[in-house]
């Protein structure tokens, strides 16, 4: 099944990996590379450990070939996305930002702030 190939994921258990892409499918596994910590790994094809990337509206993203800073503002359909320009460009041709993550994704992939941040934050809204 080579229609996996050039897919973006995230994986599951390790979130500090960033956004990866699928370079190779094997009969029994995958080969996801993780640009941001330069690893390969190789997970089975069965595994539910890799998560794919959608743009959703209101998405941070980067023109690959310009290295263009991006807002997402419609998804037209899977394969074409507007951005908050007007424009309409192919979304495999779009990279996450790594900035970007919308707070459920950054809870359901395990980022949460430590403790001391969240009470600053509530110590800061009394003096609101």
């Amino acid at each position: 099944m080579t229609d996996l190939l050039h897919r973006r994921v995230r994986h599951r258990f390790n979130p500090e990996l960033g956004a990866g892409r699928i370079v190779a499918v094997h009969e029994r596994s995958i080969e996801v590379e993780f640009p941001a910590t330069g690893e390969t790994l190789r997970v089975s094809r069965t595994s539910d450990v890799l998560r794919e990337i959608e743009f959703a509206p209101g998405a941070r993203a980067i023109i690959e070939d310009t290295g263009e800073r991006v807002l997402v503002a419609e998804v037209l359909d899977g394969a074409v996305v507007r951005l908050e320009d007007g424009r309409e460009v192919e979304a495999d041709s779009l990279w996450p930002d790594a900035a970007d993550g919308t707070l459920f994704d950054r809870l359901a992939e395990g980022h949460i702030d430590p403790i001391e941040d969240v009470a600053l934050r509530i110590d800061a809204l009394h003096l609101q």
